[in-house]
């Protein structure tokens, strides 16, 4: 059968437009606060806070999928450079972590247990962000859960956890005063898809008040905008697998809005509900935004479609400590289907409507996590297959990993469907450029350059994941106090056809584009069209044991540098796990706690025993 994105003539792909009825239309709004992000090589995305007193810069990591913040704390972490600070000089924190460990709600001994076991057998990542020292703030102090303010760590309430993707972290809650700066995403210039109106700064004779709404703002049309938040609560970490803190604005698995850090704002009066929508632009036009309380018509295309967030069950009990280990409070959506569009000629193909992950046979729709600290996208593995065969990528057992043409971006999207919306996702922001632990690039025989493809079979993980690769090229909103979400297609360049409607007058200057999201209402999301999804649950397993062969369309090995074609067809091998070359792929770019950044592909993986060695493609 000829392969769908190696045809050749030209086509378009359209988008429906969005129409409301202009009398029964949400609510505008003139400005919502927002974050610009900073691109980390187009694959995660952070955030510049200040903490402390006096304040000091702390760039943090977005993660949706759970809602701490949480800074590297020194000692316990060192810079990646080697270089020192007054940050590591000793601090007056106790570095024993308590087996009594609590999150925002109470969790079970055993998995605080089992949690500090991995903290205890691991090392620390590196901070290649930074780290922060609370024994040099005048204003910071550990907190106790139940009595508040303490001065010790080892008096203040613990806390080791294992995030839904599976970065574990360890250490205290601790409060200090967090300065955060925004832009003002207002449409006061209707020539202009970003008017950075740079408003409010609070000064400092406010920074210790008690009450985070007095004095919140002083108003500045020239000056910049700041938003400054009293006592906030955070985790002073002492251990993890990563070296970045993550500033998180999900829920978590503990479904707890009160040390979630949006509420905040909530409590501030700076956003009505516990909300945000997420623009990460896959053209790179534009900045990276997040925008808090509300959503942007300018950044989607076509419709938002709404999904209530599906349930989790946590057979491992490492993740999800309370309410028997089932969670309906993290971004998990249906998948109905995958596929891919050539751009030659417009044509779609739509894959199996069955997928084989290695350990089940079923049919899609199938649960998907999505998660900002993950680069890779984490799909069933017969999926990956008619991937790799759309595309000649192949399979290199030493990395790991798959490997692509580079040319192979300009084919075509790998489509995500989700009932009466889909995601077409730009091949060419699917594929890495490979190179070995010694940054050297690799080529194929012919000498063209090889790519990692970034997409991983669900297996090692044992669920699916969609990560920023697919989040690129989504428009995110999300209601967490009613646990749904809405996704829509990412405007690629230039302006969204949404505008065109006219969301309220009839004039151009009438026009607006920002609508705030409240409490149960995401403005302008339509039901999504799946029905069969009520009883879908995403399950993370106590041990995923693999049954089926494991089969690939054909494999390569590496030479120095060279990307060799084995010429072997199996479609159905049984995978043995045996060197092919010296030289070991350093597939993310990055490094946690292993220099390769992959999980590796044995037969089974006991979860909570095995973390160190199941990495993601994650920071």
């Amino acid at each position: 059968m000829k392969k769908l994105l190696q045809t050749n003539s030209t086509a378009t792909k359209n988008d429906h437009k969005v129409e409301v009825d202009t009398d029964n239309s949400p609510l505008s709004t003139d400005d919502l606060p927002t974050l610009v992000l900073t691109s980390f090589q187009n694959k995660l995305y952070d955030y510049n806070i200040s903490l402390g007193g006096p304040l000091r810069n702390q760039e943090l990591r977005l993660d949706i999928a759970n809602g701490l913040m949480w800074v590297p704390g020194a000692p316990y972490f060192k810079p990646c450079s080697g270089d020192s600070d007054e940050d590591e000089q000793s601090s007056s924190t106790s570095t024993s972590t308590s087996s009594e460990s609590r999150s925002s709600s109470s969790s079970s001994s055993s998995s605080v247990s089992s949690t500090n076991s991995l903290v205890e057998n691991s090392t620390v990542a590196c901070a290649d962000l930074g780290t922060f020292n609370i024994s040099n703030s005048s204003s910071g102090f550990f907190y106790s859960l139940d009595t508040g303010d303490v001065s010790e760590a080892s008096e203040a309430s613990p806390l080791a956890t294992l995030f839904s993707d599976y970065i574990y972290l360890s250490g205290y809650w601790a409060r200090d005063n967090v300065s955060v700066p925004m832009s003002n995403y207002s449409m006061s210039s209707s020539q202009s898809s970003k008017a950075v109106d740079q408003l409010m700064r609070r000064t400092n004779d406010d920074d210790n008040d008690d009450d985070n709404s007095a004095g919140l703002f002083s108003l500045s049309s020239k000056s910049d905008y700041n938003v400054s938040l009293g006592n906030t609560l955070f985790i002073y970490a002492n251990a993890s697998d990563v070296g970045t803190g993550g500033l998180g604005v999900g829920l978590g698995t503990e479904d707890s809005l009160d040390s979630n850090f949006l509420n905040n704002f909530v409590r501030a009066g700076v956003i009505n509900s516990n909300s945000y929508s997420l623009s990460l632009n896959p053209s790179n036009e534009t900045y990276a935004e997040l925008i808090l309380g509300g959503i942007s018509t300018d950044k989607y295309n076509g419709e938002l479609c709404n999904f209530p967030f599906i349930p989790v069950k946590d057979e491992s009990g490492s993740m999800i400590t309370s309410n028997g280990g089932i969670s309906n409070s993290l971004p998990v959506v249906p998948i109905s289907g995958f596929g891919v569009t050539s751009n030659t000629n417009g044509n779609s193909l739509l894959f199996s409507s069955t997928y084989d992950d290695q350990v089940n046979q079923n049919s899609y729709p199938k649960p998907a996590l999505l998660d900002s600290r993950t680069y890779y996208n984490y799909v069933p593995f017969s999926t990956l297959i008619e991937i790799a065969v759309e595309l000649n990528a192949y399979y290199a057992e030493s990395f790991g990993a798959w490997l692509v043409d580079c040319s192979a971006g300009l084919s075509g999207t790998l489509d995500v469907y989700m009932g009466n919306t889909s995601i077409n996702m730009n091949i060419s922001n699917l594929l890495y450029p490979a190179h070995d632990d010694n940054e050297t690039s690799l080529f194929f025989s012919n000498g063209d350059q090889a790519c990692f493809l970034a997409l991983l079979p669900d297996y090692l993980v044992g669920y699916s994941i969609l990560g920023t690769p697919f989040l690129r090229h989504a428009y995110l909103a999300v209601d967490n106090d009613g646990k749904q979400l809405a996704l829509g297609k990412a405007v690629v360049k230039g302006k969204s056809q949404n505008n065109d409607t006219g969301y309220s007058g009839t004039n151009t200057a009438d026009k607006k584009s920002l609508y705030p999201i409240s409490s149960g209402t995401i403005p302008f999301a339509k039901a999504n069209n799946i029905t069969d999804y009520s009883d879908l649950t995403l399950t993370i397993p106590a041990s995923i044991n693999i049954t089926n062969n494991l089969s690939v369309t054909s494999e390569v090995v590496i030479s120095d540098g060279e990307v060799i074609v084995t010429g072997i067809n199996q479609k159905t091998r049984t995978y043995v796990s045996t060197p092919v070359s010296s030289t070991s792929a350093n597939v993310s770019g990055y490094s946690g706690t292993s220099k390769n950044g992959l999980p590796g592909c044995s037969k089974h993986f006991p979860f909570v025993a095995s973390l160190m060695t199941l990495l993601i493609a994650l920071l």
